[in-house]
């Protein structure tokens, strides 16, 4: 593994024995086989790792373990320590994301601070499987696709052609020491079910499997690079103004490229891929339409696609005002909502919340859940606590967290994704029904 290793980091960075690297550390398996590998040569490198403390005493545990290890090594190391679940409360945005977020802008800051030319991970093989079919699920573009890149600005990742069986197999040769992520094992989290059970079944109906796929992607990774430059090349032409960007519609609609184009603005301003055909359909449409995420807004109206900050307070409310249309769609952390406006039944389930528009105050306000919240549950004559309701639901601490309330004048008309208000259910048909659709 040592020669593939090599082979991997004269391809990264040619002139590689004159670099200094920062490599990045958890303690597991993978990282731990990557800092072994730079232990067995030459080169200048140090340590960094992150203590998310979303784990508790696990959490320390690892900490403490790389700190002794590097001590003993006589290893130059950093660590950080910070409140991934605050952050992400605070950016709106999951527990997966804040935690990469604050990673390699740690990272980032230590290069710089320091002279590292490099930043190295420890993804393998495996990860980009795992990661290929995680995007695939959220119908990623060919960018998504083609999943982690070998090397990207100053990061790069000396064993990602290398399975993670035989980074195993190097830490039980050589006998290193590791830690492992209790989390690993559970198959509550979309990565570890593809890892525990989607990647081998692939492997033993098509032996091969996980090879072969990887020289796909590699093809993918390819395409998608030839892509973006001609995308980036193409971009110009339609921008009518920078400071909001301004894009000339009509102009794109006849691009060949135009939902390349398309993809590549949604992804830059961290809107969810799965949008695309909905801003597609807006685009060719008279109607003004509008798309939220991120504290980020899409407008699509004569012929003029905008990409603005929404207007939200230090409250983190946006408004919802009456002239709302039909199939709007706003993104609130990992899940969505769609407007439907009826007037007849539908199939309801708790991710399809009916209210009487009647009685609706508008605008309504979309915010998170606070302390103090209380609404009418459907079917209950009294108030009840919002903070007991979801405990009663069983939510997680996380889930908590992505709760949303829509507020009509001074009361709770919904608890997004949960149940409505007694004093905003519709009992006689047809009157007219705000539908709030969420979507994961």
């Amino acid at each position: 593994m040592q020669k593939k290793f090599f082979q991997s980091l004269r391809a990264l960075v040619p002139d590689y024995s004159f670099k200094k690297y920062l490599l990045a550390v958890s303690g597991g398996i993978d990282s731990m086989a990557l800092l072994h590998l730079f232990q067995n040569t030459e080169l200048e490198f140090s340590v960094a790792h992150c203590n998310f403390q979303l784990r508790g005493k696990e959490s320390l545990r690892d900490e403490n373990f790389l700190t002794e290890y590097c001590k003993g090594f006589a290893l130059k190391h950093f660590v950080q320590r910070s409140d991934a679940s605050a952050y992400a409360e605070e950016k709106q945005i999951s527990i997966q994301e804040a935690a990469r977020e604050i990673r390699y802008t740690y990272f980032a800051e230590l290069a710089k601070m320091h002279g590292f030319d490099y930043i190295v991970t420890a993804h393998n093989r495996d990860d980009v499987l795992e990661s290929f079919f995680i995007n695939l699920s959220r119908s990623a573009g060919i960018k998504g696709l083609s999943s982690i890149p070998a090397i990207n600005g100053n990061i790069i990742r000396p064993l990602l052609e290398i399975p993670r069986s035989e980074i195993d197999a190097y830490i039980t040769k050589n006998k290193l020491s590791f830690i492992e992520d209790s989390s690993n094992a559970e198959d509550k989290y979309l990565r570890n079910r593809i890892r525990h059970h989607l990647l081998p079944l692939a492997e033993e109906v098509m032996p091969g499997f996980a090879e072969a796929a990887n020289k796909s992607i590699a093809f993918l990774r390819s395409t998608a690079d030839n892509l973006n430059k001609e995308v980036a090349a193409r971009l110009p032409e339609y921008i009518i103004e920078d400071n909001p960007l301004k894009i000339d519609s009509k102009k794109l609609l006849a691009d060949p490229f135009c939902k390349e184009l398309l993809l590549h603005l949604i992804q830059k301003y961290r809107f969810p891929s799965a949008i695309l055909p909905d801003v597609w359909e807006a685009l060719k449409s008279d109607e003004s339409r509008y798309f939220y995420a991120n504290k980020m807004r899409i407008i699509s109206r004569q012929d003029v696609l905008q990409i603005l900050p929404q207007n939200m307070d230090e409250k983190q409310e946006f408004l919802l005002h009456e002239d709302l249309k039909t199939d709007d769609i706003f993104f609130l952390s990992e899940a969505f909502f769609k407007v439907i406006n009826s007037t007849g039944d539908i199939d309801l389930n708790k991710k399809t919340l009916q209210l009487n528009k009647s009685k609706l105050e508008f605008p309504l306000r979309i915010r998170p859940w606070r302390s103090g919240d209380k609404f009418k549950p459907l079917g209950m004559s009294g108030q009840k606590k919002i903070s007991d309701y979801l405990t009663d639901t069983k939510l997680n601490a996380t889930e908590k967290e992505q709760v949303f309330v829509v507020v009509s004048g001074q009361k709770i008309a919904a608890v997004l994704g949960l149940e409505i208000s007694e004093d905003f259910a519709i009992r006689n048909f047809p009157e007219e029904a705000l539908i709030l659709k969420i979507s994961n």
